[in-house]
């Protein structure tokens, strides 16, 4: 492949955005609603500054402002989805001594509730910048239980 073949493809991909078609408030809306499992963001207050009024009142005042989905209702339309649900009914089984997923390790596989329930449990992958469910539902305990 050429570079010129590269810069081809790569400009091709330059109008194609997540995005698109999504300027307006009523086009997000939409959206949303065409995307059943998506769940609307609240917004919320970041930072803001007490202001004086000319009654001699103080207000609070927004300054900046961020967006943030709530964890339980996403997790429950997630969990609906049939694609996720086709997944726990049919979980994948791991082979012995195959690391696929963190639920082979050890640290999971031991923890008590995982020990008790094993057929039951809902992992999560956290990290600093975001929170994704993790693919528990594929994964059997390596115990065979």
């Amino acid at each position: 492949m050429s570079l010129n073949d590269i810069c081809k493809t790569i400009n091709g991909y330059r109008h194609n955005s997540l995005f698109e078609g999504l300027q307006t408030l009523k086009d997000y809306s939409k959206f949303l609603k065409e995307k059943k499992w998506l769940v609307a963001p609240d917004q919320v207050v970041l930072a803001s500054k007490e202001v004086l009024r000319k009654t001699q009142k103080l207000d609070i005042v927004p300054l900046h402002f961020g967006y943030a989905v709530k964890f339980l209702p996403l997790l429950e339309k997630i969990l609906n989805l049939p694609e996720v649900l086709h997944c726990i009914e049919n979980p994948k089984i791991s082979k012995e001594g195959t690391f696929a997923s963190p639920l082979d390790g050890y640290y999971y596989q031991q923890h008590p509730v995982v020990q008790k329930y094993p057929d039951q449990t809902l992992a999560f992958g956290t990290y600093a910048d975001d929170a994704n469910l993790s693919d528990s539902a594929s994964t059997k305990p390596l115990n065979g239980r």
